[in-house]
């Protein structure tokens, strides 16, 4: 078997983080394999694309709805044939993403891809006689035409196909998986271990997260979290990421008023084991926070999408599960956290992603 590749780029934290947790599921599950991630983009140009980056963080801050008029209208358009007429530009100037796919790939007969650029430049290397296999990793709820090529070999997608027209005959290229997971969600600690590991001393825990950048919460959230009936028996972990801004904000604030039973936490490398010892998760609707609640059983409240996939997000899952509900008045929340004790609900397999990936790679 030749090498395997899973190819992302930095624009969201999600789709790396996607490619990683396949890479560690296929080891976990043959000792054998060697899977190897990559960003080709960013390792060959870092300035340029941690730019793209800033500028992508920066758009979804403080223009958000820009990004969202940007994904709605482009989310039916066959972006594949623009990507192909932008590369073959690059190749006639002498700078080709392609070339760099192509020194990345070199030796590899299987490549997956977390995010539509690689996807979408292999795609095109494949229809000029690159030979290997190729697939997709939707890392979204939502099926958006960035991620359409014929010459994609397969699809593994969590969501639904709510889109007017296909190009292509998709169906039969589509596996149904979860969003894949870290394997630090495949044998999750009990809850009362994993709150003991962390201290946590109340009956129920309550945790607020906004992804990497703490992105949806704000002091309006906490206001409401203070009035709740019972706070002295509930501890509530608010974690705002690598937004230390934010993290200062919220601290200063507790202090101020001395809020015993709230803590608030910068960026955490255990977040499994809050997610464990947590009876509720508030956040805004990012895929794999929400996959890894799913895989954990973990009631959860949708806060602030972010317009575009986090909004598609947000309705396919609060429709689809008993365990997300989607809250747009802060007023409700009392009733959304009585109504999400106890759900009746079966927790996704966080296997199922990677033994999918690897049935792909060695039957095809």
């Amino acid at each position: 078997m030749g090498k395997i590749v899973l190819l992302s780029e930095p624009f969201g934290s999600g789709h790396t983080r996607a490619a990683e947790s396949l890479a560690k599921g296929l080891k976990e599950l043959d000792v054998e394999l060697t899977p190897i991630v990559l960003e080709p983009g960013l390792k060959s140009y870092p300035r340029l694309f941690k730019n793209i980056c800033n500028l992508y963080n920066s758009i979804l801050r403080h223009s958000p709805n820009l990004w969202g008029y940007t994904y709605e209208s482009q989310r039916e358009k066959d972006l594949g044939k623009i990507y192909a007429g932008l590369f073959k530009l690059q190749e006639w100037l002498k700078s080709s993403y392609v070339d760099l796919l192509l020194d990345a790939v070199e030796g590899s007969t299987i490549v997956v891809c977390t995010h539509p650029l690689p996807l979408q430049g292999m795609a095109y290397l494949k229809r000029m006689g690159w030979e290997g296999k190729l697939a997709a990793f939707i890392t979204d709820y939502d099926f958006h035409w960035a991620w359409f090529n014929p010459a994609v070999d397969k699809y593994f997608f969590s969501g639904e196909l709510n889109i007017k027209s296909i190009p292509f005959n998709l169906t039969e290229k589509l596996v149904p998986v979860p969003i894949p997971v870290d394997t630090d969600f495949w044998n999750p600690l009990p809850k009362d271990i994993a709150k003991e590991k962390l201290m946590l001393k109340g009956e129920e825990v309550v945790l607020v997260m906004g992804g990497g950048w703490g992105l949806g919460i704000d002091f309006k959230l906490i206001e409401q979290l203070i009035k709740l009936e019972g706070n002295d028996k509930r501890e509530i972990i608010i974690i705002t990421g690598i937004n230390k801004k934010l993290h200062d904000k919220f601290q200063k604030y507790v202090q101020q008023y001395k809020l015993d039973n709230i803590t608030i936490k910068g960026f955490v490398k255990n977040i499994q084991d809050y997610m464990c010892a947590s009876d509720l998760l508030i956040t805004k609707p990012g895929a794999l926070t929400c996959a890894e609640a799913l895989t954990l059983g973990l009631p959860t409240i949708l806060i602030n999408p972010i317009p575009g996939q986090e909004q598609r997000n947000c309705q396919y899952l609060s429709n689809k599960y008993p365990t997300m509900k989607y809250l747009d008045d802060y007023s409700q929340l009392p009733f959304y956290i009585q109504s999400l004790r106890n759900p009746l609900f079966t927790p996704t397999d966080p296997t199922l992603a990677s033994k999918e990936l690897l049935k792909f790679i060695k039957v095809g």
